[in-house]
């Protein structure tokens, strides 16, 4: 009983502070996202580097919690920087017209001790579509961590063209400390 009542603490701890850190309109957190598609049987992974969020979660009340992301397209990385290039162009991210990816939730439900699925609206070139998005929450020196997965179908955002040899399920990974 003792160790239960010690996790509603710190949870309502985490809860406290990022209020108090949302009501003064400073709590914009930097986030890893990667990503993975299969491409002619390969795996290609990457990262986009340039991310912004804004997150007010309550373990208590998950009803009231939200959550806004914002990605700088110019910023994906694949490691190879003709591929990166040909992503930045029109068929793909059209980075010129459409420089940034956003997610915004819509509400959230319990999945599990420390786990919850957000139903999300994600824009990717003016195109907007509602995507799943199941993450955990957890705990490091009391600052709360969290990691998030879902998939996009690249076709839904006019991202490329049918194809052969490239999926179009792109697995997406967030990881927010």
């Amino acid at each position: 009983m003792k160790f239960i009542s010690l996790i509603l603490i710190v949870w309502s701890s985490l809860h406290v502070q990022k209020n108090i850190i949302n009501e003064k309109g400073t709590d914009e957190v930097k986030c890893l996202v990667s990503f993975s598609i299969y491409n002619a049987g390969l795996k290609v992974t990457g990262t986009i580097d340039s991310v912004r969020a804004i997150i007010h979660f309550d373990p208590l009340d998950i009803s009231k919690s939200y959550v806004e992301a914002w990605a700088n397209a110019a910023t994906v990385r694949t490691g190879i920087s003709i591929r990166d290039n040909h992503l930045k162009r029109k068929d793909y991210f059209d980075v010129e017209a459409y420089p940034l990816i956003n997610l915004k939730s819509k509400s959230f439900r319990k999945a599990g001790r420390h786990k919850a699925i957000g139903d999300f609206d994600v824009t990717i070139k003016g195109i907007t579509r509602s995507v799943p998005v199941t993450f955990t929450i957890s705990t490091n020196d009391m600052h709360p961590r969290y990691s998030a997965t879902f998939r996009l179908n690249r076709l839904d955002f006019n991202l490329g063209e049918e194809s052969v040899i490239l999926e179009n399920n792109v697995a997406v990974d967030v990881k927010v400390d």
